[in-house]
């Protein structure tokens, strides 16, 4: 996802980014378990990756939880500026600028999951292909700028 919006970004546009606080996301887990067990309906957990599953709504969710350090390294990796500037009690907020080069294969290739998802019963309308030509051209000019 963050490849494509690589690729969505202008070379002197500004990508604002919201995350779940991993800092947060701990407290609230030891705090938990230091009371009652019966005292929670929460069913959660993080893994080895600070990635949880949640059943909302009938559908299963996956959140990461960063780290104000974890959401600048992983940013990095796509933007030559990255600012991690605020956080809540839920979230942490990077401004990102300076998209870096990435391949045409990686662009391609994110670029075309993003705009041909899986539909119910993995349907997918497969009339992405001109557009993502397109914007794998664009990127490419606005990398040699």
């Amino acid at each position: 996802m963050l490849t494509a919006v690589n690729a969505l970004c202008a070379a002197d546009g500004t990508v604002c980014i919201g995350t779940r606080n991993l800092l947060v996301e701990q407290a609230f887990e030891n705090k938990q378990h230091s009371t009652s067990r019966n005292d929670s309906t929460r069913l959660s957990f993080l893994d080895f990756e600070n990635v949880d599953m949640r059943f909302m709504a009938g559908k299963w969710m996956k959140i990461r939880y960063d780290t104000p350090e974890s959401l600048a390294e992983l940013l990095e990796a796509y933007f030559g500026e990255v600012k991690v500037t605020g956080r809540s009690n839920a979230t942490l907020r990077a401004i990102c600028r300076n998209p870096l080069r990435l391949s045409d294969l990686d662009y391609s290739k994110a670029l075309d999951e993003e705009f041909n998802m899986p539909y119910p019963n993995d349907f997918r309308h497969g009339r992405h292909k001109q557009l993502v030509e397109i914007l794998v051209k664009l990127t490419n000019e606005r990398n040699t700028l």
